[in-house]
């Protein structure tokens, strides 16, 4: 098997026939077969990896990364595949179903979390969930990040195939979902979830309603409680919980994340490299947080 303009070709050493498999466009950077030769493992550029099952034609898709995948391997008894990322991370997953060995860590209400291990409840220090309904059954299987605030019911979640979905953990319903190409970040607020997508911010209700706001270049959402933060290239903005912008401040251009760490400072990574700590009343930096000297690099994650 081998790779020819991104597109994979499995050849027939006997005949010298060959066939394509897998996506027609995009690049593939490594090639894996599974120790039966069954399956062949697709590393993409695209963020996703692809299991190609060589007897039927059948692909399944793992989505999870952030980055470009480079590398992918099967365990020996080809139950599991491990994949790696120009992301950062290495992820787990399983083969028959293409779903992830692994949880999108969420912390909920301060007493449920869920990692990598599965559910913790943190008041008993148990390590299983008290109860596991939809809500709980969404998370472990489509998750790739999930917010909620203490003082709300609402949980946001977003999916590996790039959806929003609005949940009501009280009455364990699901209130409304959409699918939104280039998803990128997700935040929670009073009345339901915000998402970035596109450069685009997407609000989804608790009364399944759905609103774009108006920026068509934001880069970075942040949940301020009641309502939501969100970066255009040298304005931080405040929206509030029915979705009122009520502040606008000019910030330093090339923000990337916003992190909340308290009700007056804001932590915000930059594209080109450092955090600072800003804060929310006038936009000046908090010197008492500075990362000059350090080494860096553009930051794509930030959780305080």
């Amino acid at each position: 098997c081998g790779v020819a303009g991104g597109r994979s070709r499995l050849w027939t050493p006997e005949t010298g026939e060959h066939r394509p498999v897998g996506p027609a466009s995009g690049s593939t950077y490594w090639l894996s077969f599974s120790p039966r030769s069954s399956l062949l493992g697709l590393p993409r550029a695209d963020g996703t990896a692809r299991l190609v099952d060589l007897e039927r034609g059948a692909e399944k898709v793992l989505r999870g990364h952030r980055g470009e995948v480079n590398m992918l391997r099967f365990s020996p008894d080809e139950r599991h595949c491990v994949t790696s990322s120009d992301d950062g991370s290495i992820r787990l997953w399983e083969v028959s179903s293409g779903r992830p060995v692994w949880h999108a860590p969420a912390l909920l209400k301060g007493e449920a979390f869920i990692a990598a291990t599965g559910w913790v409840n943190l008041i008993e220090k148990s390590r299983s969930h008290p109860s596991k309904g939809a809500w709980q059954q969404a998370i472990e299987t489509r998750a790739r990040s999930v917010r909620a605030l203490e003082s709300s019911p609402l949980l946001c979640l977003e999916t590996f195939d790039e959806s929003l979905e609005l949940w009501d953990r009280a009455n364990a319903r699901r209130i409304t979902s959409k699918r939104l190409d280039g998803l990128d970040q997700i935040a929670a607020f009073s009345d339901g979830c915000a998402a970035l997508a596109d450069g685009r911010v997407v609000v989804l209700t608790s009364k399944a309603e759905e609103i774009a706001l108006e920026p068509t270049n934001v880069v970075a959402i942040q949940s301020d409680g009641q309502g939501f933060f969100y970066v255009t290239d040298n304005k931080l903005s405040r929206v509030d919980s029915v979705l009122s912008r009520d502040w606008i401040i000019d910030v330093s251009p090339g923000i990337r994340r916003i992190e909340r760490l308290d009700d007056e400072r804001l932590i915000v990574g930059y594209d080109e490299e450092g955090v600072d700590l800003l804060r929310v009343d006038d936009g000046s930096v908090d010197l008492s947080l500075s990362t000059e000297g350090v080494a860096s690099s553009p930051v794509s994650i930030l959780r305080a």
